[in-house]
């Protein structure tokens, strides 16, 4: 397989284990963080004029942080308008100030990580990776911390870094070889090393657990696939020229 065609490959089957829904962990959906029962942006989100409504919503919250510039209530409305506008490098100005105000909160964290992931800021990800690594010396086996870690590192091409947590994450799931966290993020540590035989084993323990899970069947297939065309693109060994005596 060409290198990029596999790079791509990758990609896709990481863009897949790293989002599954099937254990509902890790970095939060971006969605879900900033959702309060019954608010204006969740209302707006049915009209037919949705567009127009979350900018209304949107400069409403600006007009009150121009008052109130920690007024929490206000980020998290505007940072949940703009992601439903789908302005993610909009959104992130308020989830940095939430980040701010509270910056041991993983929601925040979680949320601004998946930003950068998808603005390509690979700069906010390196200014926010020595935080979350200070963080996490509290709770080094958080699964939560290892994920974010895992997505970082990622980003910002540290594969030294990811290199100790795949070595990390292989005695937690040594220690507790059933838990599906730990498993899930050594899957994704495996696929960022290019070692598509280890993850796919990884893979298959999970879903042991989660037998019926599509997501999961869609990667192990998309592995499994990947690993068959890399064979596939092995040289084939030429015999060796006989010496003429």
């Amino acid at each position: 397989m060409a290198e990029p065609t596999k790079r791509k490959l990758i990609q896709r089957i990481l863009i897949i284990v790293s989002g599954s829904a099937f254990l509902g962990l890790m970095v939060i959906p971006l969605m879900e963080v900033f959702k309060q029962d019954s608010s204006p942006t969740q209302q707006a989100s049915t009209s037919s004029a949705q567009g127009q409504q979350l900018q209304q919503i949107a400069q409403g919250y600006e007009a009150v942080l121009k008052r109130e510039p920690n007024n929490v209530s206000a980020l998290q409305g505007l940072a949940e308008a703009r992601l439903n506008l789908q302005d993610f490098s909009g959104a992130v100005e308020p989830v940095k100030k939430l980040h701010a105000l509270d910056p041991a909160n993983l929601q925040y964290i979680g949320v601004l990580t998946q930003l950068y992931q998808r603005n390509n800021d690979v700069t906010g990800a390196q200014e926010l990776t020595p935080k979350v690594e200070k963080l996490a010396q509290s709770d080094p086996n958080n699964p939560q911390y290892i994920m974010i870690l895992t997505q970082l590192y990622r980003q910002t091409n540290n594969t030294s870094e990811s290199t100790k947590l795949e070595n990390q994450v292989e005695k937690l799931v040594q220690a507790d070889p059933n838990n599906p966290q730990y498993l899930q993020i050594l899957a994704q540590l495996r696929l960022q090393a290019n070692n598509l035989p280890g993850a796919l084993e990884t893979m298959k323990k999970l879903q042991q657990s989660y037998p019926e899970d599509e997501q999961l069947k869609v990667a192990i297939q998309k592995i499994e696939e990947a690993i068959k065309q890399q064979d596939q693109a092995l040289p084939i060994p030429l015999p060796s020229p006989l010496n003429n005596e």
